[in-house]
């Protein structure tokens, strides 16, 4: 009778172990999928700033490569942000910011009487 009881509890503890397992291999797929997504936006400013170094005579101005610059600095800016939530927010803080900020952009949109 007790080595039934010890079967199935080792029955039950290898279940929870396979079950883990897979929760386990999905995170980690979930990760792989976001540092993917990391990568190729660091790759794209990679290839930006490449791009404006070896093609300066197609910008006419200063202002011209300044600006493709700027460009450039937001996609930097927004790949440290996504690397910064992911490393220090949760999602339900990260999706309550998120909302805060398009309640703020819709006040600010907000026709003005």
């Amino acid at each position: 009778m007790l080595n039934n009881i010890y079967l199935i509890i080792g029955i039950m503890l290898g279940l929870l172990n396979i079950y883990q397992l897979l929760i386990g291999h999905k995170e980690r797929e979930s990760v792989k999928s976001i540092i993917r997504g990391w990568q190729n936006q660091a790759e794209g400013i990679k290839n930006a700033l490449l791009g404006i170094v070896y093609s300066q005579q197609n910008f006419s101005t200063t202002e011209d490569m300044k600006g493709a610059i700027q460009a450039i600095s937001q996609s930097a800016v927004s790949l440290d942000k996504a690397m910064t939530e992911e490393r220090f927010y949760t999602d339900k803080e990260v999706k309550n910011k998120k909302t805060k900020s398009e309640e703020e952009m819709k006040e600010l949109l907000k026709p003005r009487s």
